[in-house]
């Protein structure tokens, strides 16, 4: 797993530990939004990943690196952007590429949550892991009539500006029609077993 693109916007607040927010690209495929880069008292930074609300009031991350490791190897990639973007302001909100060469996105596990709630068209919730070091969440399948689609997991953003219009917002989606295609083959694929396997039990 590979951070192949970034995007940095600078906070100006000086009261808050958040210095920027950043979206990533990984392996070319997969956009995530809403990264926050933060700094302790101490001075070391670290990310916080977007978290969405659930029914009961609680937060949960909508996407995340597995363990230490990936985390502190993304935070690095975050932080020496950061530091460029600070020695150069032209930079900031700049699609930044970091080489694309030899990657392509690895799922090595899906697992699905199905839902038994009658009269819904989501049927199932479904979490991909990419090259076994970053995981996304809360991914929808969804069944209409004449096909079944993923949704991706997305928050509602109120209006910023007089005029602007409120709007729902991906938490993240793949970056071109070739990574959604293989997101939902290997989603759809997991559910069906999934379903297959509920039949026979």
């Amino acid at each position: 797993m590979k951070v192949t693109n970034i995007r940095m916007r600078l906070l100006s607040s000086e009261n808050s530990k958040f210095v920027a927010v950043v979206s990533l690209t990984l392996d070319d495929a997969i956009v995530l939004g809403g990264i926050r880069l933060a700094k302790r008292e101490d001075g070391t930074m670290y990310l916080m990943m977007p978290a969405v609300r659930r029914n009961n009031g609680s937060y949960h991350e909508t996407f995340h690196p597995v363990d230490a490791k990936v985390r502190e190897a993304m935070t690095l990639v975050v932080c020496e952007h950061y530091e460029k973007v600070l020695a150069e302001p032209a930079l900031e909100q700049q699609s930044i590429d970091l080489g694309k060469e030899g990657v392509a996105m690895n799922i090595t596990d899906v697992n699905i949550y199905m839902l038994q709630a009658s009269g819904s068209r989501v049927k199932a919730i479904a979490s991909v892991t990419l090259d076994g070091g970053f995981v996304l969440k809360s991914i929808r399948v969804v069944e209409r009539e004449a096909d079944t689609f993923l949704a991706m997991p997305r928050f509602h953003r109120p209006a910023k500006e007089e005029g602007e219009e409120p709007r729902w917002v991906e938490t993240y989606h793949p970056v071109s029609a070739e990574a959604r295609k293989t997101l939902t083959e290997a989603i759809l694929q997991a559910y069906e077993a999934k379903k297959n396997q509920m039949q026979t039990e």
